[in-house]
Parts: C-alpha cells; sequence; structure tokens
C-alpha cells in the first residue's frame, strides 16, 4: 500500500508503533482492515480522537502523530468513498495544513533566542519538534506529502487552495533527495516535482495567458525532471501515473484554445490523446490484487484520464477527426474493462468488504460508463442532425462521479 503514496517509511515493529505512534497505528490498522464494518467503526474513533486532540483538549500540544495519522486516514481511508461525502476530503485536507502549520514545518525550526511563543507551550520555553534545531527525516516526509495530498485535493475538490510552497520546503525536498533512507524518499523526491509543475501549470491558467506559450516551457521542465530518474523507477507504475497526469494537465489546458494556429492545436490534441492512452495502458497493469490498497492520489490521477478523454470524445472543436479518437481510446471499452477488472478485484476480497472501496468504486464508474454512452449517442445524433440542440459539456453531472474544478475541465 505504501508506495501508492510514499510519505511514510516504518521501521519499528507493531508494539513500537503503538507505543510511540498512537495515533499513526489506529490510522494504520483502519485502513489496512479488509471489513467495512471495522474500517467504520474506527473511521469514527478516529474522527473523535481529531476533535478531543484538537478542539476539546487545546492544552495539549500537537504533535507528529497527528498528522502522519491524519495523512494516512486520508491517502487510504477512503471515508468519502465509503460514507458518500466528497467535501470530509478538502476538511480533512484543511486539519492536516492546520497541524503542518502548527507544528511549524514549512519553516525552519525556532532557535533557541527565538522571542516567538510555539504554539502549545505553556511556559514560553521551546520544546519538543517545534525547536529542534534540525528537521527530521519523517518531518520532512510529512511535509512534503502534506503539500502533496493537498495540491491533488484541491485539484479534484476545488475546495482549498494548496499548501504554499516555501523556499524551506525546497531545502526539505533536497535534503531527501540527498539523504534518502528508503526507495520511498526517491519516489516521493519525484512526484513532489511533478506536482510543483502541475501546479504551476494551473496557475498559468488564471493568468489568462495563451496556452501556446507555456504549455512547450512546462513540457520541456517535465523532460528535464525526467532524465535524473533513477533507472530503477523508470517502469515504477505508480510513478509513471504521475507523470502522465501532469502531462495530462498540461496538455488538456490547451484543448478549448482558439487561439493557436491549426497545427499547433493538432499537436496538443494528439500529445494529450497518446498520453491518456499510455496512463490507461499503465493503469490496466497495475495486478487487480492492489486495487484495494491504492491511494486517493491515484485514484485521482484515473479519473483526471477519464474527465478529459470524454472531454476529447465530446468537444465540439476538436480539431482531431472525432472517430479516430474513438479508435485510438475508445472511453466506453476502457470502462468496460475497468468495471470487469474492479468486479474481479471485489470477488477476490470477500463479504467483509462489502460497501467498501471497491463497491463504491465500481457504482460510480457504472454509472460514469451509462452516463457517457448516453451523451455520445446524443453527440452522434447531434452530428447527423445539425438541427439538434448542441451539448454542453458543463451541462450534465460527470461531476457528480468525479467532482473536478479545474478550469481546463468545466470550460
Amino acid at each position: 500500500m505504501l508506495k501508492y503514496f510514499p510519505f511514510l517509511s516504518i521501521t519499528t515493529d507493531v508494539q513500537t508503533l503503538r507505543q510511540e505512534r498512537p495515533f499513526l497505528f489506529l490510522c494504520v490498522v483502519a485502513v489496512a482492515t479488509p471489513s467495512t464494518q471495522v474500517k467504520m467503526v474506527l473511521g469514527k474513533r478516529i474522527k473523535q480522537t481529531l476533535a478531543d486532540r484538537i478542539i476539546l483538549e487545546p492544552t495539549k500540544t500537537t504533535d507528529i502523530d497527528l498528522l502522519l495519522g491524519l495523512l494516512t486516514f486520508l491517502a487510504w481511508g477512503h471515508d468519502y468513498l465509503i460514507n458518500k461525502n466528497p467535501a470530509s476530503l478538502s476538511r480533512f485536507m484543511q486539519l492536516a495544513m492546520t497541524l503542518a502549520f502548527e507544528l511549524r514545518l514549512n519553516k525552519p525550526p525556532l532557535s533557541a533566542e527565538s522571542n516567538l511563543l510555539p504554539v502549545g507551550s505553556q511556559s514560553g520555553e521551546c520544546s519538543g519538534a517545534l525547536c529542534n534545531s534540525t528537521r527530521s527525516l519523517e518531518e520532512m516526509r510529512a511535509l512534503l506529502g502534506c503539500f502533496l495530498m493537498s495540491s491533488i485535493i484541491s485539484s479534484y475538490l476545488g475546495h482549498i487552495d494548496p499548501l504554499q510552497w516555501t523556499p524551506y520546503m525546497e531545502e526539505c525536498l533536497e535534503s531527501l533527495r540527498i539523504n534518502s533512507e528508503c526507495p520511498g524518499d526517491d519516489s516521493l523526491v519525484c512526484h513532489v516535482q511533478l506536482q510543483l509543475i502541475a501546479n504551476e501549470s494551473d496557475c498559468a491558467v488564471a493568468t489568462k495567458t495563451p496556452p501556446i506559450f507555456y504549455v512547450k516551457a512546462l513540457i520541456e521542465k517535465l523532460d528535464r525532471i525526467n532524465v535524473p530518474i533513477p533507472p530503477s523507477s523508470q517502469t515504477d507504475r505508480i510513478l509513471l501515473a504521475s507523470v502522465y497526469y501532469t502531462q495530462i494537465g498540461i496538455f488538456s489546458k490547451a484543448l478549448s484554445d482558439l487561439s493557436s494556429p491549426d497545427m499547433k492545436r493538432i499537436e496538443h490534441h494528439g500529445a494529450c490523446i497518446n498520453t491518456i492512452r499510455m496512463a490507461l495502458d499503465n493503469f490496466f497493469d497495475v495486478p487487480i490484487s492492489e486495487y484495494s490498497g491504492t491511494s486517493f492520489p491515484f485514484f485521482a490521477h484515473l479519473a483526471r484520464s477519464i474527465v478529459v478523454l470524454y472531454k476529447l470524445s465530446t468537444m465540439k472543436n476538436l480539431i482531431l477527426d472525432r472517430a479516430l479518437v474513438l479508435s485510438s481510446v475508445d472511453i466506453l471499452h476502457i470502462l468496460d474493462r475497468l468495471i470487469q477488472n474492479i468486479q474481479q478485484a471485489r470477488s477476490r476480497d470477500g463479504e467483509e468488504s462489502a460497501g467498501g472501496l471497491l463497491d463504491r468504486s465500481m457504482e460510480i464508474f457504472t454509472s460514469v460508463r451509462s452516463w457517457c454512452a448516453m451523451r455520445l449517442a446524443e453527440m452522434k445524433q447531434s452530428e447527423s442532425n445539425p438541427s439538434t440542440t448542441e451539448l454542453s459539456f458543463t451541462d450534465a453531472s460527470l461531476f457528480d462521479f468525479f467532482p473536478f474544478e479545474d478550469s481546463w475541465v468545466r470550460k
């Protein structure tokens, strides 16, 4: 499971983890249990613990244990699916960022001479993680994991802004790269570098700058990241998913651009289709037995591929031949294959997982499949009968299933 969001390195035994990181231990047990009922019971305990520690017991000092546990719950708890409440993602993420701020993880540690009063200090004395002269790798991973998760949730829901990147966070990223203790550290560094480019792409859209001016520059920057990726990671499916996620995000921002020359639009549309195809092929290389252990970021990567593929399959100003697009990557075929795989994964997990991640995912993708089939049929009828009312990409409820808020999706 951890490889799908490598912000942790657990090297202790169970008893030590339970003693030193009790909240993290609770969250690990909650996300690892195959039983949906147990997961829901432990989920309530997790929420109550957060409320007690942060709201009801304000005299208790915030510690890294809370942040590590909450990020674990966000990544693999799938509470938003099990309880059918997508908004819980942004609420818990805001709470995680608050914990990171209270721990000052996004800033250099306080020195002994500092005049600032650390949050939670009753005596005015600097103590604990707040005033360590150096950050531990555990703290750096937590900070970078918080940035990564907040960026993806921000793109997925749009309810929050991601954790702001700071010069000190850049130092932490470089320090983790140099002092890597495990393969997960190398992967986390790459994921964060890719997400920084994805965020830069989102900012470029907000400036109203024509895509022709920034798409090439962002792709070149992405290529510079790909070059130093260790050979052992170049076939890593999870890392490749992040690469494709970033590329799709860049190319898709040019889909609605009518100001660029036709040849450049053909290049962007073609690159987007090709990247989606590679992203979906990469996803289908994931063993079915691992589906129940995938993280929210990995799900968001898949969702973006499907949403942008739908847009390409139905957009009115598509410069490529629509039949060519559908023959290259048929969205209905993709969804049929995905549903079949989820059904196989669900049958492996047994009845105790009923109502959990796979059941909810199957419901979502089955609904998406029916909805897409209806829209494609309406579009085909509209093209054969020009007098038919034109369809609008935003008139539908695809966002009930994948509530992306990116402007590039909403156009």
